[in-house]
């Protein structure tokens, strides 16, 4: 992959699957400007890989626009937008208070709508719009209906943004990660638990970041210039219906069910 000349913006790029996107972009060549709203990280990402830092609350409207103004403005060039920026604060939805419910919302759907409106209007000769969904929107999963009902509408607007640019050539996309080991999740999910997803995924382990960030870039690259609207799940095999056989320490099949 050669992305030499080209231009890429990264949305969360501070941590997690969004610095790992970043170093992955930059060693194929591209040119990384480095959104989060936290300067210091978005700097230290930057500086990693020769980028341009961009602080931004993505949920400032205004703030968004001028940060895909300098995006552009750096390079003079705007190649593809992929945007990390999401979490889950997870709750039993008869628990769960409007504003929570709000709050789950604008962090992973809202904002991304203003992300599809200026992508359209700097992105150049079109380009890409990918963004990280995930298994929650496709399948049911306990604490994560607020959450899971964003993602799932994240991944329509996937489908209807793409539908609706792609006589533009730009293309939009979509990541959808099982259990990865984030940041964020490494602080909340303890030993046992770990255990416990991989135990119920078919390949034994939980994602890396790396692994998700790959294909981010798959997405965003002319390696998949035909396509677009579409979801790809990567999660180990955990959204799989019927999970088929499990080797145990002894390396004897077992488990089936």
């Amino acid at each position: 992959m050669d992305l030499s000349g080209k231009t890429y913006m990264v949305l969360g790029a501070g941590q997690g699957i969004g610095l790992a996107t970043v170093e992955l972009l930059a060693q194929a060549g591209a040119s990384v400007c480095c959104v989060d709203r936290d300067r210091r990280r978005a700097a230290a990402a930057a500086a990693s890989v020769g980028g341009e830092p961009v602080e931004a609350e993505l949920g400032d409207e205004e703030q968004l626009a001028g940060a895909f103004r300098h995006a552009f403005a750096w390079k003079d060039r705007l190649d593809g937008v992929i945007d990390i920026v999401g979490a889950s604060n997870g709750g039993w939805i008869d628990q769960q208070s409007q504003e929570a419910v709000a709050g789950e919302l604008a962090l992973n759907l809202t904002h991304k709508f203003s992300v599809v409106r200026q992508s359209a209007a700097h992105l150049s000769n079109g380009g890409s719009i990918t963004f990280v969904g995930s298994v929650a929107g496709v399948m049911s999963l306990p604490r994560q209906t607020a959450y899971g009902a964003a993602k799932a509408a994240l991944h329509h607007l996937v489908a209807g943004a793409a539908a609706e640019l792609g006589h533009r050539g730009i293309r939009v996309n979509a990541v959808a990660p099982g259990f990865v080991r984030t940041p964020r999740m490494l602080d909340r999910f303890s030993t046992a638990q770990w255990q416990e997803v991989a135990a119920e995924t078919p390949l034994q382990r939980a994602g890396e970041v790396s692994e998700i960030a790959q294909v981010l870039v798959f997405l965003a690259s002319p390696l998949a210039s035909f396509v677009t609207g579409q979801t790809i799940v990567a999660d180990g095999g955990l959204t799989l219906p019927l999970k088929v056989m499990r080797a145990g320490s002894d390396g004897q099949i077992r488990g089936v069910r």
